[in-house]
């Protein structure tokens, strides 16, 4: 498939397309801290570091940390379309934990078997000594972890 019909068929409203965030977002990781990029700055040779990160290297050492071109701060550039990317990127993860815990509350499934509710995880709970405790330690964990989220959702079913 040729980069125009890719364009078209990402720019095509009728479509519902699910996209990944995770391998986007590892491409604006910074290798420095490894944590996404913030307040990106760009190398001549086009790498891409948070502002702080790449300032306190070069600092130190005139050269890219990636490549080991020679590099100073003067010559650094603000990378604006990567701020975006990550802005975009993680207003996108928040949306998409909201929802992944909007649907445990209101007992949707995970796609981890069962209806993926609360009460789901208790009957999982309440399996056989003799079998099932890998199962159930995750099932008291995922009760755990949807206690707290509607403790700070406060959502009045749990």
């Amino acid at each position: 498939m040729s980069a125009g019909h890719n364009n078209l068929a990402a720019s095509d409203p009728d479509l519902n397309l699910d996209v990944p965030l995770a391998p986007l977002a590892e491409e604006f990781c910074c290798p420095i801290c490894f944590s996404m990029v913030q307040d990106a700055m760009m190398t001549q040779c086009g790498h891409v570091f948070c502002s702080d990160c790449i300032s306190e290297c070069l600092s130190r050492k005139k050269q890219c940390p990636n490549c080991n071109q020679p590099q100073t701060k003067e010559k650094l550039v603000k990378n604006h379309h990567a701020d975006r990317v990550v802005a975009l990127l993680q207003r996108e993860k928040e949306l998409a934990a909201k929802k992944y815990f909007e649907r445990l509350i209101a007992g949707g499934g995970d796609g981890g078997g069962g209806d993926g509710g609360i009460g789901d995880a208790h009957m999982h709970r309440a399996a056989p000594r003799g079998g099932g405790g890998d199962r159930r330690r995750t099932c008291d964990a995922r009760v755990a972890h949807v206690r707290l989220v509607c403790n700070v959702l406060g959502h009045p079913r749990c």
